[in-house]
Order: C-alpha cells, then sequence, then structure tokens
C-alpha cells in the first residue's frame, strides 16, 4: 500500500501500445498524440433480497470485463488493417472469419513528482466498431476507437527506494 496518493497528468504517458494477441502485422502499433483514455474494470452485480427484509442480504459478482476507450492523434493505420483480417492476420479488406482479431493495450504512466510509475495491461481486446475516418476540415484527425477486453492487470513500481 502506498504511503500517500499521487498525482498523474496525461502528458506524463510514457508508453501507450496496441498489439495484437495472436502476432500477427509486422510490429507493435505504436499510438502517440494521446489526448484521452478510459480504462474500466467491471462486473455485474447479483443481488438476492428475501420476502421478510428490505435489505440486500447476499452479494456475489460476476462477468468482468474491461471497457477501453483511447483518442489519440497519432497512429497507425495497421491497426485498422490488423481489425479487419480477423484473428490471427491482418488484410485489406474485412475477412470472412468469425473469429475477432483480439488486441492488448499497454500503458506506462509516471506520477507528477516521479515517485511511482504504473504500468497497465489489457488483453483480449475485440473492437465491435471500428474508426477509420472521422475528420472535420481544419482540424487534426482524432482516432478513438473503443473496445472491451478480457483481463486487466495494474503493476505500481515505487521509483523513491533504490
Amino acid at each position: 500500500m502506498s504511503a500517500a496518493p499521487d498525482s498523474y497528468w496525461l502528458d506524463d504517458l510514457t508508453d501507450a501500445t496496441l498489439t495484437t494477441d495472436s502476432g500477427a502485422g509486422t510490429d507493435d502499433t505504436l499510438v502517440a498524440g494521446v489526448q484521452s483514455v478510459a480504462i474500466s474494470g467491471e462486473v455485474s452485480i447479483e443481488q438476492l433480497f428475501t420476502a421478510d427484509s428490505i435489505n440486500i442480504e447476499e452479494q456475489k459478482q460476476h462477468e468482468f470485463q474491461v471497457p477501453v476507450e483511447i483518442g489519440a492523434s497519432l497512429w497507425d493505420f495497421e491497426f485498422v488493417r490488423e481489425w479487419l483480417g480477423g484473428s490471427g492476420s491482418a488484410a485489406d479488406t474485412m475477412a470472412d472469419s468469425s473469429d475477432p482479431q483480439k488486441f492488448t493495450l499497454s500503458l506506462t504512466h509516471d506520477s507528477v513528482n516521479g515517485d511511482r510509475t504504473v504500468e497497465i495491461t489489457v488483453t483480449g481486446i475485440t473492437f465491435e466498431s471500428m474508426p477509420v475516418l472521422d475528420a472535420s476540415r481544419g482540424e487534426y484527425v482524432e482516432w478513438a476507437p473503443s473496445g472491451t477486453g478480457e483481463t486487466l492487470e495494474v503493476t505500481v513500481t515505487d521509483n523513491t527506494s533504490t
């Protein structure tokens, strides 16, 4: 447990990388110029109520998932080709396959004072829709895919002890 909370500034995001879980494509898809990012762990909660009380008797959680949204002004269109290819490949048109391409998002973020580094990894991300181009005249294009991941790992490194 950390001794004190730290603040984080989005501009201090030191790494944001998307890769395919299957190794398809040529390299990591580096996402730069990050404008926004949202990663949430979610579970469904079932609550048991009984006829003799208005209070919750028991609660259980199930169906874990990780919604992911990332907005970036710099990206590699190879990511779109990998999404089009389906599991294990990249393509110029949508593959005739029921197996989706799965991706991994890895982020590294330093605290404002540099005391901690947080590494966040989401695996098994699938995207039901893929923004290929959404642009307005006189503006930089921002690419903002959103999907759902299967696993979430958060590692915090204390940089104050040497």
